[in-house]
């Protein structure tokens, strides 16, 4: 079983955002959920994470949004964008404000797991 490593999982999509969920959960993290951009930054007011996977395209913003947010409050976090709908421009721009993964819908649960133990493997 793994640490209690707190992820935050924003996305607009129910099935994908309670699939993530239950990956992360049966691995041993402890996994908090938001459906939208508001929810997500709400969230970052009340708690501590040491991972966010969000979604770019939210229903009510975007969650490349969330990452100044994160910085504005000195969050010591990672976070790993997943995305419907890639592009070279959304690309750059997450890596050159410090994403640490950029990931293509749909996940693959290997891929999604591999990923966040290497993220939160620089925080051990």
């Amino acid at each position: 079983m793994k640490d209690r490593s707190k992820i935050l999982v924003v996305d607009d999509e129910e099935c994908i955002r309670d699939t993530l969920a239950i990956f992360l959960a049966n691995e041993g993290y402890d996994v908090t959920t938001a459906s939208n951009y508001r929810e997500g930054l709400a969230l970052l007011d009340q708690k501590e994470f040491n991972l966010i996977i969000v979604d770019i395209i939210l229903g009510d913003g975007s969650g490349l949004d969330l990452i100044p947010e994160i910085k504005k409050r000195n969050m010591n976090c990672q976070v790993i964008i997943i995305t419907g709908a890639p592009s070279d421009k959304t690309v750059s721009y997450a890596f050159q404000e410090g994403v640490f993964e950029y990931i293509s819908k749909p996940v693959r649960k290997d891929e999604l797991l591999n990923t966040v133990t290497t993220a939160l493997s620089f925080f051990k």
